[in-house]
């Protein structure tokens, strides 16, 4: 059976609202789902704004609403998904050959023994050779405790780094973010607790934002857009759905 394509899947939730002589806003007001996602989805477009995860869960939730079979048109979309097979090792162990009782009798009793003395052997080894790398390489006392203190110290430093962005916040004035939209994708964005929109932006878009404390940015693509604060670019490290990315006076974070 040929594999069904986006478009054709789009033109059949098209056509079952048009039978209930629905628009897309009265769509959109039922089902809490955006126009512009909607249009994507009759269009057979949707892949272009958003994940494969959320564009299965609006696809049942549309097709549920149009009345049509949800399973049926998930389905259909996981055709042209596919993931990839992962083999049962069990037909594999079947394939090999089979032990002689006699042999496998032999091995569970004197295997347990065989790791015991494997382990003390490697424990003795070990043993002896971190003794003579400590006689080899003891350092004085004083300098020593330098090392430590440094090496402790580096490690604060980049543990520090590996959770918080660069570049840093501002700690004394307002800190202003341009967002960029290299692709079609779906953005939220609050600024000191308030909402200031979710939506599909389409490729070239920019918006400015100014906050005194606090910004917080959901995107359904992290490689669909580009950050820059206060003149100078985020380096985002993450792909796909980003559902927090939290910009404080304390640093800038992915949550």
């Amino acid at each position: 059976m040929a594999t069904i394509s986006m478009a054709e899947i789009g033109q059949r939730l098209k056509e079952a609202r048009e039978r209930k002589s629905l628009t897309i806003d009265q769509a959109r007001k039922q089902t809490r789902i955006h126009s512009n996602v909607l249009i994507a989805l009759e269009d057979g477009k949707c892949d272009d704004i958003l994940n494969p995860t959320y564009a299965k869960s609006f696809l049942k939730k549309y097709s549920i609403y149009l009345g049509l079979d949800s399973k049926e048109v998930l389905n259909q979309y996981s055709s042209l998904h596919p993931e990839d097979y992962c083999p049962n090792l069990n037909i594999m162990e079947k394939k090999g050959p089979k032990s002689s009782p006699d042999i496998s009798k032999f091995i569970y009793a004197i295997g347990p023994a065989i790791l015991i003395i494997a382990l003390v052997v490697l424990s003795v080894f070990l043993l002896s050779k971190t003794v003579t790398y400590l006689k080899k390489h003891r350092p004085p006392k004083a300098p020593g405790v330098k090392i430590a203190q440094a090496a402790a110290t580096a490690k604060r430093s980049v543990k520090k780094k590996s959770s918080t962005l660069q570049p840093s916040v501002p700690k004394n004035v307002p800190f202003d973010l341009v967002l960029k939209v290299k692709q079609p994708v779906l953005v939220g964005l609050k600024k000191d607790g308030i909402l200031i929109f979710k939506r599909v932006m389409p490729k070239g878009t920019v918006e400015s934002v100014r906050a005194n404390d606090y910004i917080s940015i959901y995107v359904a693509k992290a490689e669909a857009i580009e950050l820059v604060l206060n003149g100078q670019g985020l380096n985002i490290p993450a792909k796909g759905i980003i559902k927090d990315l939290e910009i404080t006076r304390k640093g800038i974070r992915i949550r």
